[in-house]
């Protein structure tokens, strides 16, 4: 289970070593790098970077074949090889990552922390805090220290991404009421018609270029947001909820109509808001991300199926289980017309109506609905898959429940 834990949050530096190899970092990068960051050379050995492009190349390759001991070899060689050059050189950030990863996959994670921790300072060093490939780099290694439990480094990490965060969202805000005033002025001058029509243009060309930057920034956001949901401390919670919202804010201002872009950035924030128990929040976003889901891909899409499960949940806990109920059977109804009444979406949507009747005390209607489910799960796995007797187990102990509680009622009477 750790090994798999580790695997999965690897793929977060891996990608660094493979990008460059496809980037060949050149000379020019290095001079420019010098020049612009102000890095200084004096008294540094001679750097040799087709070196340290053989190092690095050698060990990425045997990094894939898992050939870790060679891996480790040929990066600590790089790694050697990039101290010859300026102190807090980026090349020196990228053989520390590379290195750094090779002992996380090998599940070394006392030794790769150190190494990331001082791959970012270099990089915030040489570009600034608030380069985009510097906060990428920091979001990464605030996800390495939330997969080691250490949440208050993680959260101390946040802080500056959040603060990355609302800076480029004013950036926007500038942009957007800039080109607003400009159009307003033109307006009020007729014999400016050319500036205007040039302006348009202007808008359409910005907004073209920076779109896709500002869109994978929400998908940072998202992703580390979703992370700090999982730790349950206020700050982390916080700190969730803005890194959502400037999602929610960016995704707003470039996709329009009924995108599934914005539909998950208003699942994600009304989750956080139903997990920590504010139900009238997590309706109003998560009643938007259902309605946007349904007119753009229907209601037997599993996506539109999460959002309706979430939305019906929140209503179910706010005291709206008839409006809850009746989503599910709409799904119920949409599922079996689509995918057939033996269907693994239909069981799907039967016990999560279970569930929501059993939370309320139905425990009769709950085991009906297990019930159905039960057959459709012999159907689909047999009849000695652990799910049947599972789902057996849970019908039978939900009627000896409800006759209990028929009893009881019996002797007061």
């Amino acid at each position: 289970m750790r090994r798999k834990l580790l695997i999965g949050y690897n793929f977060f530096y891996i990608g660094l070593v493979l990008g460059y190899l496809m980037k060949r970092i050149s000379v020019t990068l290095t001079s420019l790098s010098m020049a612009f960051f102000g890095l200084s050379c004096s008294g540094a050995l001679a750097f040799d970077e087709a070196k340290w492009q053989g190092h690095t190349q050698a060990g990425a390759a045997a990094f894939q074949d898992m050939r870790y001991g060679e891996a480790l070899k040929e990066f600590s060689a790089a790694l050697e090889e990039s101290k010859n050059k300026c102190n807090n050189d980026l090349f020196q950030a990228i053989s520390l990552t590379n290195l750094g990863t090779l002992h996380q996959t090998r599940g070394n994670l006392d030794k790769a922390q150190p190494l990331f921790e001082q791959a970012v300072r270099i990089r915030q060093k040489a570009l600034g805090p608030f380069n985009t490939e510097v906060v990428d780099s920091v979001a990464k290694l605030s996800h390495f220290y939330i997969a080691r439990k250490e949440f208050a480094k993680a959260e101390a990490v946040g802080e500056q991404i959040i603060g990355f965060g609302e800076a480029r969202n004013k950036e926007l805000d500038a942009m957007n009421s800039g080109f607003k005033n400009l159009s307003s002025f033109y307006a009020k001058h007729p014999n400016l018609k050319d500036a205007s029509t040039l302006l348009e243009k202007a808008k359409t060309i910005t907004e073209s270029k920076v779109k896709s930057e500002y869109l994978d920034l929400a998908v940072m956001f998202d992703s580390l947001g979703t992370a700090y949901r999982g730790i349950k401390d206020d700050k982390a919670q916080s700190e969730a909820e803005k890194l959502y919202k400037m999602a929610l804010n960016i995704r707003e201002r470039f996709l329009h109509g009924n995108h599934l872009g914005l539909s998950s950035s208003l699942e994600n924030l009304g989750k956080l808001y139903q997990g920590q128990g504010q139900h009238e929040k997590a309706i109003v976003c998560l009643q938007r991300a259902y309605d946007i889901s349904l007119k753009s891909v229907g209601m037997s899409h599993p996506q539109t199926y999460s959002k309706l499960d979430a939305l019906a949940i929140s209503l179910s806990n706010s005291g709206k289980s008839e409006a809850a109920e009746s989503l599910y059977k709409q799904a119920l109804a949409s599922f079996e017309k689509s995918h057939g009444q033996n269907s693994g979406y239909v069981a799907g949507v039967l016990e999560s109506l279970a569930n929501m009747k059993e939370s309320h005390g139905h425990h009769v209607e709950a085991a009906h609905y297990l019930s159905r489910e039960l057959k459709i799960k012999q159907h689909l796995n047999g009849p000695h898959h652990a799910s049947v007797s599972e789902i057996t187990e849970k019908r039978n102990y939900l009627l000896k429940q409800s006759q209990g509680a028929v009893k009881a009622k019996t002797k007061e009477i």
